[in-house]
């Protein structure tokens, strides 16, 4: 998904709910590139694709994956315990929000 430009914009917009027609007013994309992009999206199972190209984000598919990942970061952590305090170190992850726009997505806006 990241390779293309494209297909990585209309995803983060459906996720972040913004309706077809609010994607394709905004962005240099014409109406099939738009379906096109979430059609794929709809099978990889991301949102479901509705009659008039209403867009319904699969909340639970992304929930599954997020709750995976977590439970496998969890595992890895319990099997560091076991480890020897010397052979064990500290990490941390900092997540910070700001307002942003990728430069692939600025390209594709509309003046």
């Amino acid at each position: 998904m990241v390779a293309d430009p494209k297909l990585l914009l209309v995803a983060v917009h459906a996720v972040n709910h913004w309706t077809f027609d609010e994607i394709v007013a905004t962005y240099t994309l014409s109406k099939a590139e738009c379906i096109r992009m979430l059609a794929c999206l709809d099978k990889l199972g991301i949102i479901d694709l509705l009659p008039n190209n209403k867009i319904r984000v699969r909340v639970a598919a992304i929930q599954s994956r997020i709750r995976r990942l977590a439970a496998e970061l969890a595992e890895q952590h319990h099997q560091d315990l076991a480890l020897p305090l010397a052979e064990r170190f500290g990490t941390a992850l900092i997540l910070a929000m700001r307002p942003w726009t990728p430069e692939s997505f600025k390209r594709l806006q509309r003046k």
